[in-house]
């Protein structure tokens, strides 16, 4: 029998720092997974520069290509960014990014999203929204908000203008509310309806009646008045409804 002695300096009988845990593409989950949370956590802010490669390979206990590969991943999913001569950093990511994949899904739906679904996702989302802005909304926006109207009021006649200032309206609306997910969501909702906005918007009497409603929700919004925003959002989404199914019945006509 060999003695304890004998096993001094033995490689395989010294305890390991990592559990063994098979192939290869295991050992790149877990690194994948390790440095993700790190990032999603806070422990590695946007910014910050992670370790090089052989500095992860020692702390994380595997090989060069394990974390190479790793790094791609993270890389390809935008939460690191890798330059020449820097290195690798936690990525920020934009909310142009975080936008464009909801917006594909909604896009690659076909038939399961029609007017009347987008319809009836406006009035639950935009009508809050509007009593949260009411509610929420500095006096920045607020001046913002009115400075977007009378942009609109300008580029009355001019549809591809005034569908432009017509998004930003109900965008600040929606920033107003200091809920970053709320923008999100409206913003997805938002860019589905402006292929027919401008149309719309003629549609209803020269854009008068957008103005009008518009002033509406601006006015609920400057005086705190939740339910006079609410109404208003309401009213204008039913209008244009109203006119986007008539429009529909005419080109199937």
């Amino acid at each position: 029998m060999r003695s304890m002695a004998s096993n001094v300096g033995d490689p395989h009988s010294q305890k390991p720092h990592f559990r063994f845990v098979g192939q290869r593409e295991n050992l790149v989950d877990r690194v994948v997974r390790t440095i993700e949370s790190k990032i999603l956590d806070g422990r590695l802010p946007q910014g910050t520069r992670i370790p090089c490669e052989s500095e992860l390979t020692r702390d994380l206990g595997v090989s060069r290509p394990v974390v190479r590969e790793a790094v791609r991943i993270l890389v390809g999913r935008g939460l690191l960014e890798t330059r020449q001569g820097v290195g690798t950093k936690v990525r920020a990511v934009t909310h142009a990014e975080v936008l464009k994949p909801l917006t594909l899904f909604l896009r690659t739906c076909g038939q399961e999203v029609n007017v009347a679904h987008l319809h009836a996702v406006r009035l639950i989302l935009e009508v809050e929204a509007a009593a949260m802005a009411a509610e929420e909304a500095t006096d920045a926006d607020i001046a913002r908000l009115a400075q977007i109207y009378c942009e609109m009021e300008s580029a009355a006649g001019d549809p591809q203008q005034f569908i432009h200032t017509d998004f930003e309206f109900h965008r600040c609306v929606g920033e107003s509310t200091h809920n970053a997910l709320m923008v999100v969501l409206l913003d997805s909702v938002q860019r589905l309806t402006s292929e027919v906005r401008a149309v719309v918007n003629w549609q209803l009497g020269s854009f008068e009646h957008t103005l009008t409603d518009h002033r509406r929700i601006l006015e609920g919004i400057k005086s705190r008045d939740q339910d006079a925003a609410r109404l208003a959002t309401h009213d204008h989404l039913s209008r244009s409804f109203t006119v986007q199914k008539e429009m529909i019945e005419r080109a199937k006509a």
